[in-house]
Parts: C-alpha cells; sequence; structure tokens
C-alpha cells in the first residue's frame, strides 16, 4: 500500500541566537480517502507551524523579560564603576527580578550617599589641615608617609604628591626621628623631642608625636601624627636673653663691687687720709655714674624694644633736631678738644615717631664718635634728602673699627675694645639702642670703617614710611 508522508521543517531562533538544528514533523499520510482528503492535512500542518511559532514569540517574550533588566544592570554597574553615581534602572515588575532592580538603585544610593559624605570630610579635614600653621606628618607603621599638609610641603620643599607613600627619611633626612618612630611603635607611647637639622637652613625643630588608634580598635595602632614646630627663632631669642641676663649682671656686678671695696677700705681707716678719700670718693662717684647710666640705658632699650610705645607718633622738625643736638654735644666735643663740623639741609622734611628717641639716636652716635676720636680730631654731621629719603651721617676721624667687628658692632654690650670703652665710659649698649631707634622709624643703619682712620654711621630714614 502506498503512504504519502508530510514532513515539516523549522528552524529556532531564541533571543536574537540561531540554534543549530532544526523542528522536524513527519507524518505519514495513508490512503484514507474515506475519511479525510488532502486539504485535512494541509490544515493540520499549517496549525502546527503556527502553534510553533506562538510557543516562539512567547519563550522570546519571557526570556527577554528576564535577560533584559540583567543586562541593565550590567551596563548601570559599568557606568558606576566609571564614576557616574546617578545611573538608575527602570523597575517595571515586581518579581524576582524587579526586587533586585529596586536593590540595586538603593545600593547605588547609598553609595553615592557614603561617598558624597567620605568627600565632604575630605574637604573639611584638607581645609583644617591648610589652615594648620605648623607642619603635619602622619605615618604609617611602616614609617611611610600617608598624609602631608601644605606647611609641611612648605618646610621640606615637596609637594604632597612627591611625598605620598615615601618612607620619611626620604622627605625628612634625619635618622633621630626615624628612631623616635621605631620606638613610639615598638612601645605604643607618645613624646616630645627638640632636633637639629639642615633643610636647607639650620633650624630647631621640636616634634610632638601622638599615635593614631581607629575609633572602634583603640588596642590597635596604624601609624603616627607627627606635629612640627619650628622653635629655632624661640631658641635664639631664649639665647640672647640668656646672654643679656648674663651680661647686665656682669656689668652691675663690676661698678657695685669698685664701689663695695672703696667702701670697705674707707671704714677700714683710710677714711682718716684726706687724700685716699677724696680719691676714693671721686672713684666711687665715676662708678656711681657708671651703673646709673647702665640702668637708664637697659631701660631706654626696654622701653624702645616695647612696641606699644611706638603708637606715640609726633612730628619732629628734622633739621632743627639734629642742630639741637649738635650744640648739646659740642660742649662735650671742646672739652676733649674734638671740633664738630656739619652740613645739614636746611627745611628737611618732617619726621613722625618719638621725638625724645630720635634725639637719644643722635646723643648716641655723636658721643660715640668723640669717645673714639683723640685730642685735635674731627666729627662731621651731614644730614641731607634724596631718593624720598633722609640721609643723616655721623663720620669721625678716630681709631676705627677692624671689619671682622662690624657685623656684631650692633649687638648688646659688644665692645671691640673692652677697656678702652669702659675707660671712656660705654655701657655697651649705646649702638645697640640706636639700632632699634633707627628701626622704630622703619629705616636703616650702615657702617662704614677703616682701622686708623676713621668711622662712619649712615642712618637712612624713607620720608612715606615715617609719615603715618
Amino acid at each position: 500500500m502506498k503512504r504519502k508522508i508530510l514532513i515539516i521543517f523549522c528552524s529556532i531562533l531564541l533571543v536574537g541566537i540561531l540554534l543549530t538544528g532544526f523542528l522536524s514533523l513527519s507524518l505519514i499520510k495513508a490512503n484514507y480517502s474515506n475519511l479525510l482528503d488532502d486539504k485535512i492535512y494541509t490544515i493540520i500542518g499549517l496549525s502546527i507551524i503556527i502553534g510553533l511559532l506562538a510557543s516562539f514569540v512567547l519563550a522570546y517574550r519571557f526570556i527577554n523579560k528576564m535577560v533584559g533588566p540583567l543586562v541593565e544592570m550590567t551596563e548601570a554597574t559599568k557606568q558606576i564603576s566609571d564614576g557616574d553615581l546617578t545611573k538608575r534602572i527602570s523597575v517595571n515588575s515586581s518579581d524576582e527580578i524587579g526586587k533586585l532592580a529596586t536593590n540595586f538603585n538603593n545600593m547605588a544610593i547609598r553609595l553615592s550617599e557614603t561617598i558624597k559624605e567620605l568627600s565632604e570630610s575630605n574637604i573639611n579635614l584638607s581645609a583644617v589641615l591648610t589652615s594648620i600653621i605648623n607642619p603635619i606628618i602622619a605615618v604609617d607603621n611602616n614609617h611611610r608617609i600617608v598624609l602631608i599638609n601644605p606647611a609641611a610641603e612648605q618646610l621640606f620643599e615637596v609637594s604632597a604628591e612627591e611625598a605620598k607613600n615615601k618612607h620619611i627619611l626620604e622627605v625628612f633626612r634625619n635618622n633621630i626621628l626615624d628612631e623616635e618612630l621605631t620606638h613610639i611603635l615598638e612601645n605604643k607611647i607618645e613624646r616630645q623631642i627638640e632636633i637639629f637639622v639642615k633643610i636647607p637652613q639650620e633650624k630647631i625643630l621640636k616634634i610632638y608625636t601622638n599615635l593614631i588608634k581607629p575609633k572602634n580598635q583603640p588596642d590597635k595602632i596604624i601609624g603616627v601624627v607627627v606635629l612640627i614646630q619650628d622653635v629655632t627663632e624661640i631658641r635664639k631669642l631664649e639665647k640672647m636673653r640668656s646672654g643679656f641676663v648674663a651680661n647686665v649682671s656682669h656689668e652691675l656686678r663690676t661698678p657695685l663691687t669698685s664701689i663695695s671695696g672703696f667702701i670697705e677700705t674707707l671704714k677700714s681707716g683710710a677714711i682718716d687720709d684726706e687724700k685716699t678719700k677724696r680719691r676714693f670718693l671721686d672713684i666711687i662717684d665715676i662708678e656711681t655714674e657708671r651703673l646709673t647710666r647702665l640702668i637708664d640705658d637697659i631701660l631706654t632699650l626696654s622701653d624702645i624694644e616695647n612696641t606699644k610705645h611706638r603708637d606715640t607718633r609726633q612730628k619732629i622738625l628734622t633739621s632743627d633736631s639734629i642742630i639741637e643736638v649738635e650744640e648739646i654735644m659740642k660742649s662735650v666735643a671742646k672739652a676733649k678738644g674734638i671740633e664738630i663740623l656739619s652740613e645739614i639741609e636746611s627745611n628737611l622734611p618732617a619726621l613722625y615717631g618719638n621725638r625724645d628717641w630720635f634725639k637719644q639716636m643722635m646723643i648716641n652716635l655723636l658721643d660715640n664718635a668723640i669717645k673714639y676720636t683723640i685730642s685735635g680730631g674731627k666729627v662731621h654731621i651731614y644730614a641731607y634728602e634724596k631718593y624720598n629719603k633722609i640721609f643723616i651721617s655721623v663720620k669721625d676721624s678716630g681709631i676705627g673699627i677692624p671689619k671682622s667687628d662690624l657685623p656684631k658692632l650692633f649687638e648688646r654690650f659688644y665692645r671691640v675694645d673692652k677697656a678702652r670703652s669702659r675707660k671712656v665710659g660705654g655701657t655697651g649698649l649705646g649702638l645697640a639702642i640706636v639700632k632699634h631707634i633707627v628701626l622704630s622709624f622703619d629705616g636703616k643703619i650702615k657702617v662704614s670703617s677703616e682701622k686708623g682712620k676713621g668711622t662712619e654711621f649712615t642712618v637712612i630714614i624713607p620720608i612715606n614710611n615715617a609719615v603715618k
């Protein structure tokens, strides 16, 4: 018996992926002429094809509904990892995929808020560190720098980018600090030390250290914060103060010892000898005067250095004030056989400052010139305006000053020739007083000298700076 076979082929395509193979359906057509004809088989075949196509469409939509959000989440994850924290996933269902998308969006929101908080915290921390004038460095347990503020960058002449993750010895070339950090971390203690460094200038630095501990793990040490204070100027001032006190004590002790010695001698019987008594009393009088001058100079210097007194600004008729002091000092010079000559421009611009200090400056300069000029010598005074400044020079024909002594000439109690200075009645404070008075007028003082030929002091006061 003859049979007819109906064969149907259909390729399967799901979500853009062509599956290898075909769906093959075979129907054996018997000779059922009495029941069915060829049209029935055609209808059956078409129905099967339509059913399969409908199944594939439904499967595609179902799979696309499942896979689509996952693809969107993958793309969103990539965008967030690239820094776009505003990316969100659309939620179109309440099933597991929808819940996953909702959780993903919530996670992105929390991540964005956390990063924003951290960013604000870092900005605040950066602002605080920038406002701190003292250098600050934070290092980890391996002594590697994790943080450095602008003050520390300036001190060590290095940027934060260059310093980060470097060993502290690469930035701060001082083994003492490195050894201290090791000691601090090993013993879990905090210390204060002072070290001497060259970076590149010589400095004395005071180091404060604090251990870094996590808030939730107080027993764990993760590094050290190093705060640095430059105490170079403070130590210099302390040294100067100590030296000043020692010098004052010595200068006061010398006349007091002399006075005390002569008084004891007089009490022991020398007072009965009229000639001896007169000589001793004259010496006591001289030493008393020297002691008085010394105390007066100390008080004057203290007064000048006290900045609150600089608010006293009086109009100073420059030419008249210089001439007035010249007349006062002429009698002193004449008694020693010294001539004072002057070239003072008339009507020099007025200065504004402490009038008494200005006169004291001129008296000290002229007195110094007279003391160190031998009889028959000359002292010249020059005063003129140039470059919107007033120049005042006092030049003598005295013994001169060695060049090696010139840089120290304005220091307190510094004397080129101590024996001669005491002999002529110097306290060692005259030029120091002059220097500070000149500074109170925003001016400067220069000195030039040649041993055996004399010395010239030149005061330069800016007119504009003086008028305030």
